[in-house]
């Protein structure tokens, strides 16, 4: 005589099986996956980690170029600076300032354009 039991019994055990190797294959899918990431972002902070040691190092050196300027000649390594960090943050100005005692009517100003030439401050 045929038991049901058996055959359900049977029909669990496969399904079990069958559980079982999709979690298998998902667990190897998420590992393989999360590997890759790992693998990228440790790519990624050593190109970072390359370019700040390399930024770093191109910063040493010049400061180290302009230290030795610096000792030769004191003072025009300072003037130099002086204008060259002017060079820099001039083009964005919108004002101009001047010594209160220059005439600013006979002061030939013709570098500044005309947006600019309204905002003349004298100071002492």
């Amino acid at each position: 005589m045929f038991n049901g039991s058996h055959g359900t019994s049977a029909s669990a055990m496969e399904e079990k099986q069958t559980y079982i190797f999709e979690a298998e294959e998902y667990s190897n899918q998420i590992i393989t996956e999360s590997w890759g990431k790992a693998l990228a972002m440790v790519h990624l902070a050593e190109g970072y980690r390359a370019k700040k040691i390399n930024n770093a190092e191109g910063e040493a050196a010049a400061y180290l170029k302009t230290l030795s300027e610096y000792q030769k000649a004191r003072e025009i390594t300072d003037i130099r600076l002086y204008l060259e960090t002017m060079e820099k943050i001039l083009p964005g100005v919108k004002k101009v300032f001047v010594y209160k005692n220059i005439n600013k009517q006979t002061t030939d100003l013709w570098l500044l354009d005309d947006n600019v030439k309204g905002n003349v401050v004298g100071f002492e």
